[in-house]
């Protein structure tokens, strides 16, 4: 299988898709997912890349945003398997 990594640290997104948006996220990097205590705005998924981690928040106002670089040694391969899921 081809390798995937990415250099971001968060995806805000509104409450009402961050189930959907953590799902999608917890499924492509193969991450489980926890509640940050004290903070129900914020999930946290289990993936470590290069020493980065990858945090779902759910906001309010505004539109999803995001930044998020991936890296594949086989982008054409990374694509079909992000589109499926």
């Amino acid at each position: 299988m081809h390798r995937t990594t990415y250099g971001a640290i968060g995806i805000d997104v509104p409450f009402a898709a961050r189930p959907r948006v953590t799902e999608f996220w917890s499924a492509a990097l193969g991450a489980a997912t926890h509640a940050v205590d004290g903070q129900p705005e914020y999930t946290d998924l289990d993936a470590r890349f290069g020493g980065r981690g990858i945090f779902i928040q759910g906001i309010r106002e505004g539109q999803a945003r995001l930044h998020l670089d991936l890296h594949t040694d086989d982008r054409a391969a990374e694509v079909r398997r992000l589109v499926r899921l």
